[in-house]
């Protein structure tokens, strides 16, 4: 390990990127919380479903859904929010049904009892 002399004169390490396969403590929160939607998707029961939406998400979901018809930056000013914001929205629920597209979350969601 390298030294160097830091600001007081006193000799400090340098610090060692990780090793590989070990990431950072949000790298592994993210691993651990994609495990979790996998073992939480292979359930059946309506509520383990719902478990893995955010309120807001259900609620955009829902709304996409019963106005499949209308542009995202009208449905964006219903919800109060940046249509930058819904398509953020959008693109984590896609995500979360492995789906692409307002037609198939469409079909998705209705398939699984979420709208």
């Amino acid at each position: 390990m390298e030294r160097k002399t830091g600001p007081t004169g006193r000799k400090r390490r340098r610090q060692e990127p990780p090793a590989e396969g070990k990431g950072s403590g949000i790298a592994q929160l993210r691993a651990l919380l994609k495990q979790l939607i996998r073992e939480q998707r292979k359930t059946s029961s309506r509520a383990a479903r719902l478990l893995l939406f955010t309120k807001r998400q259900l609620k955009v979901m829902r709304t996409v859904v019963r106005k499949s018809d209308v542009k995202l930056s009208v449905i964006a000013d219903d919800l109060h929010i940046h249509p930058r914001t819904l398509a953020g929205h959008l693109h984590n629920i896609y995500e979360i049904l492995k789906v692409h597209g307002r037609p198939a979350m469409t079909r998705e969601a209705v398939r699984l009892g979420l709208v």
